[in-house]
């Protein structure tokens, strides 16, 4: 496997998936404050709704903040956000694509894969058990995946085809891997 080319942060993740997770800031002591931000404090693991505007006192002030009943949970984090990377990093692999924009947007697929599966949120039933996503609707839009059973007979891949954004990656590699097996360009001259 070859080690990525390109970065990745972050924003880059929060930005191709703005519509798809519930993020949660980190407290940041150089920030100011208005009425409704939600933030995360490291120091007490918990999350705060600001209660007044201009504030820049840290969370645990109870004049200024409320700890949000909500809490951290199903709430995305810049650290589960950077798990995931590490956890991307040990499977990824660039062969598989030709230019650094299609590596980093299956590199954030992947990475989204490994966050969803470790919190839970996706395609896990009541005993634990995460299933194969086959089809997904919101509204007007359907969306369905079949990458066929090599997927789900080989056991790294059939851990990705567990959520959607698995599947996904896997339908990015796999469509480029079998477009290049069909056509090859070859470079030459006449003479």
């Amino acid at each position: 496997m070859s080690t990525p080319t390109f970065t990745v942060s972050v924003i880059d993740f929060k930005e191709l998936f703005y519509r798809d997770f519930t993020y949660l800031s980190t407290w940041e002591n150089f920030l100011i404050y208005n009425i409704d931000d939600n933030v995360y404090y490291h120091l007490t693991n918990q999350a705060y709704i600001c209660k007044n505007n201009g504030v820049t006192s840290f969370p645990t002030e109870i004049t200024d903040w409320d700890v949000d009943i909500n809490g951290i949970k199903e709430r995305v984090l810049d650290r589960d956000i950077e798990k995931a990377f590490k956890e991307a990093d040990i499977l990824y692999n660039t062969d598989y694509l030709s230019n650094d924009e299609e590596r980093k947007l299956a590199y954030l697929y992947l990475t989204a894969h490994y966050l969803v599966f470790d919190m839970n949120m996706e395609g896990v039933d009541d005993d634990g058990q995460a299933g194969v996503l086959a089809s997904k609707s919101v509204r007007d839009v359907s969306l369905s995946y079949t990458l066929g059973q090599w997927a789900s007979n080989t056991p790294v891949y059939s851990l990705l085809m567990k959520t959607a954004y698995g599947q996904k990656y896997l339908s990015l590699i796999y469509t480029k891997a079998q477009f290049s097996r069909f056509f090859m360009i070859n470079e030459g001259y006449t003479i």
